[in-house]
């Protein structure tokens, strides 16, 4: 039984969320809703999470198709619940917790997460104090920006809409990363306070947790999802950018 107030998403929204089963404009009620509720933002991600690992850990079982003896909704209720408790022991171990979902977003990471955010941090040190040339290719032309480091990327990427988070598009370019290219985008708010997103390859099947690393007043949150690395960063609090970082989060992993 859901305890929320009438007129708030329901448990049973967010996981049809989840599992992409709402039309667009509920989907994006949802949405608004995550960016104003972290803690179901948290929720969402970590679901998601779970997702991700059960497809790569039991990929072979999961594109098995289904034998036509068998009735899927005689064992949907059983098989969920014991995928369930799997995902649950899954996700402990990949946060390395003792227990729910509190550690959400962790402190450092391995040398190559730390690499990353190293490097998106530099990036956003050097390109976000820049008035004239903050970017290499403007937001007015973001369909070509877009399909420009997608295809230096090799990865279909996009450029997240924040504008509900009060932030719009600048523009974006591409950037070294130990001798293969790397991804920025820029955003700004109305007081001129930058954001930028950071996208490069990684060492394939990562799949991590948020992480956060603060280098001389300027955070991230940093994760792996595949092949590919993102860090958001900005100098902002850390409440404030991980609020940020959850929808960039959820538009990048549609």
């Amino acid at each position: 039984m859901n305890d929320r107030p009438l007129g708030s998403v329901t448990d049973a929204d967010l996981h049809a969320y989840v599992d992409g089963e709402l039309p667009a404009a509920r989907a994006a009620e949802i949405e608004r809703w995550l960016i104003e509720n972290p803690a179901d933002a948290a929720r969402v991600r970590a679901w998601r999470t779970v997702n991700r690992a059960l497809g790569t850990l039991h990929a072979d079982i999961v594109n098995q198709p289904i034998p036509v003896r068998l009735n899927p909704k005689a064992i949907a209720s059983g098989r969920r619940r014991h995928l369930w408790r799997m995902a649950a022991g899954i996700v402990l171990f990949m946060v390395g917790i003792g227990a729910g979902w509190g550690a959400k977003d962790l402190v450092g990471g391995d040398a190559e997460e730390q690499s990353l955010a190293s490097r998106a941090i530099s990036a956003h040190r050097v390109y976000s104090v820049e008035v004239r040339h903050a970017v290499e290719v403007a937001a007015a032309e973001e369909a070509h920006l877009v399909s420009w480091l997608s295809k230096r990327l090799d990865h279909q990427l996009r450029a997240p809409d924040l504008m509900n988070a009060g932030f719009h598009l600048i523009g974006g370019r591409m950037l070294p990363n130990n001798g293969k290219p790397a991804a920025q985008f820029m955003y700004e708010d109305g007081s001129g306070r930058r954001l930028t997103l950071y996208v490069a390859r990684c060492q394939p099947n990562r799949v991590t947790a948020f992480r956060y690393e603060q280098q001389d007043g300027i955070g991230a949150f940093y994760w792996m999802d595949g092949p590919i690395a993102y860090a958001v960063s900005a100098e902002s609090g850390r409440e404030s950018l991980h609020m940020l970082a959850n929808v960039v989060y959820e538009q990048v992993e549609r």
